[in-house]
């Protein structure tokens, strides 16, 4: 046994405290928020500084290592918290003595205890605490969703028509081809949302919502089921509710929400069936896993782990693989089938269709062009950095070119992922996380990193932040048992982390000029504009086909959703009739043109001189968005057989 003073512990810490402070008023520029987080949890592993301790030795060189590696992982978070590519070099490094430090921590470490459930738990208390933590969750994906994200984008106003016709009646379908081609699960249930709250962006953007809290629930049990310990359960879905990446995409009307549920259920009852043997589970499991491929792509990555995982299992007991145990990895992926097989089905049928858009997107096509493999080598070096030092470039993905995780989860994912590489009790995380990290790695590296994409990845990052937290709470717990200790490390860890998100998602992303610009803010206003004015005026807008590549398309896509069902715009064409009985209680036409739309402008101009004429400008560029021309319907001039045809006239 070795004795450690708590004067050596608490020397240490006080420290760490002026180590901290040095970093931060030195070379960040001043106290700032990510300040008092590094300071909370540092006050968080005071308590664990007051007695003296006594371990063994191999527990001591266990704790010891494993602080190394923290510390590592700290100093290389704080390298990246500069994001200079000049010394991005000295961040990896620190990171990689990070991985060393935890190799060697495992070839020194005594086997973990065996794993019991926490029986004593309250049942009452749980319940409670799982409440407000989804309680939490949905007010956070409904919370100013008026107003973040700042507009509609293409992709939700498609989804939405291709809904909303559905509603209508339609005939059966399991895919969607046209501009979606995107399985039909979404639209199914998004069509259900609009038929009972009526056509518009909230009732399309709820099938997020729900996805994402139920996924938080789900993720709860799961992580309950697999660390068999309910503080880091109900800390890891704390965390998810509140992680910025994840209210993100619960609050756009994607389909990955429903990817990430089931995914998380289709792993929970994995689990169940291959620790229970059971049959009935791994029918349950494989269902999942069928239903989940009728969502986003990134659910087609989900076999792929459990696969995976069933050959390791297989290779690793060999003979010891309990009949019953292949008997069920047979079930999940036969139950799998079945279940997908309306959609398999069709893509055999319809191949070409079927894997357009994966095939537009894959990075194959990039490799055959330069003939070489470095799209691939740096498609894999921005997707790992994207967690800690540069994420989604994107602004309907991410806080513009910001890590995808506050450095708190960030630290916490590295140190999990560490553990999960040295440690074969972890080895599931670590396929999981590298496969859908594939997801992401297999597609265009001129989107890379994308966080869309490999968004069935999210929830194995917190399973792996849960890791490494609880390697941390076993550590500390040799040198203070107390659980008051414990309870107070994780709820700090928590709410420094969903502090840092929140603030992220609801302060800094809605003023970035990114988020704003990502959401196609010309469509939204023009949109909206009509919204305002369709009462008075009799309302024509140009195509936009003077607009470079997609926007034409795309903002005419945005312009018929968020105005579904509602009279009052037409689309402008050479020449135009105005029916006076249109105009009948209306002040008049107004025109809405494009700025580059100049031969519309300058036939307006030759017509009616005298309209009325007012810009709307861009609030982040200062360019003009489109120009709306006022006529009053006194002006409007009745066509002759021989006049020249112009943008309006009356009959």
């Amino acid at each position: 046994m070795i004795k450690i003073k708590s004067l050596y512990l608490s020397s240490s810490l006080a420290f760490f405290v002026v180590a901290a402070s040095a970093g931060i008023f030195l070379f960040k520029g001043g106290f700032s928020f990510a300040a008092a987080v590094v300071y909370a949890l540092l006050l968080a592993l005071s308590p664990y500084a007051i007695n003296d301790a006594r371990m063994g030795k191999k527990e001591a060189a266990s704790l010891v290592f494993l602080a190394l590696s923290l510390l590592s992982i700290a100093a290389g978070q704080f390298v990246f918290s500069f994001y200079n590519g000049q010394i991005l070099w000295a961040g990896a490094c620190f990171m990689a003595a990070g991985l060393l430090f935890i190799i060697v921590r495992a070839a020194k470490a005594s086997p973990a205890p065996s794993e019991k459930k926490n029986d004593k738990t309250n049942a009452g208390l749980e319940l409670a605490a799982l409440t407000l933590i989804l309680a939490l969750a949905l007010f956070l994906r409904l919370y100013k969703s008026g107003s973040i994200p700042p507009g509609v984008w293409y992709d939700e106003a498609q989804n939405g028509l291709e809904s909303l016709a559905i509603a209508k009646g339609t005939p059966l379908q399991v895919f969607i081809p046209r501009m979606t081609m995107m399985p039909a699960m979404f639209f199914y249930i998004a069509s259900f949302f609009t038929s009972l709250l009526g056509p518009g962006i909230f009732s399309l953007r709820l099938v997020s919502v729900a996805a994402g809290v139920l996924s938080v629930a789900a993720f709860y049990f799961f992580a309950r089921a697999a660390l068999k310990d309910v503080k880091l359960a109900l800390a890891g879905a704390a965390m998810l509710a509140m992680s910025s990446w994840h209210i993100t995409f619960s609050r756009v009307a994607f389909l990955g929400m429903l990817t990430l549920l089931l995914e998380v259920v289709c792993f929970y009852f994995y689990f169940k069936a291959m620790s229970r043997r059971s049959l009935l589970l791994s029918v349950i499991a494989g269902a999942a896993m069928g239903l989940s491929l009728y969502t986003f792509s990134g659910a087609d990555f989900i076999p792929i782990v459990i696969a995976l995982h069933c050959l390791y299992l297989v290779f690793r007991r060999g003979k010891e693989l309990a009949a019953k145990d292949r008997r069920n990895m047979a079930a999940i992926f036969m139950t799998a089938a079945v279940v997908a097989a309306p959609l398999l089905i069709y893509a055999v049928e319809n191949t070409g269709l079927f894997t357009k858009r994966i095939q537009d997107v894959s990075i194959m096509n990039e490799i055959k062009a330069q003939k070489s493999l470095v799209p691939v080598i740096n498609s894999v070096k921005t997707h790992l950095l994207m967690f800690n030092y540069e994420g989604d470039y994107n602004g309907r993905h991410n806080l513009y070119k910001k890590p995808m995780l506050d450095f708190v989860a960030g630290g916490l994912l590295a140190a999990g992922l560490f553990i999960a590489v040295a440690d074969t009790a972890y080895v599931f995380y670590l396929i999981w996380f590298l496969v859908m990290l594939g997801a992401g790695v297999t597609t265009i590296s001129i989107e890379a990193p994308q966080a869309y994409r490999i968004i069935a990845i999210v929830p194995c990052v917190y399973m792996l932040a849960l890791v490494a937290l609880k390697e941390i709470l076993r550590g500390l717990k040799a040198v203070n048992p107390s659980k008051i200790f414990s309870w107070i490390l994780i709820g700090t860890v928590v709410l420094c982390a969903g502090a840092l998100d929140i603030h992220r998602y609801f302060v800094l992303y809605p003023a970035d000029k990114a988020t704003y610009l990502s959401f196609s803010p010309e469509a939204n206003a023009i949109a909206g504009f009509i919204g305002e004015n369709r009462g008075d005026y009799a309302i024509y807008t140009s195509e936009g086909s003077n607009l470079y590549g997609f926007f034409p398309w795309e903002q005419k896509v945005i312009c018929d959703f968020i105005n579904y069902g509602k009279d009052g715009y037409i689309y402008m064409t050479a020449d135009n009739f105005v029916d006076k009985a249109a105009l009948s209680g209306k002040k008049g036409i107004i025109a809405v043109l494009r700025n580059n739309d100049r031969d519309e402008e300058a036939a307006i101009n030759r017509e009616y001189p005298a309209a009325g004429k007012k810009e709307f400008r861009n609030r982040v560029t200062d360019e003009v968005m489109f120009v709306c021309y006022y006529i009053d319907a006194s002006m409007l001039k009745n066509k002759t057989d021989d006049s020249k045809p112009m943008i309006f006239y009356t009959r």
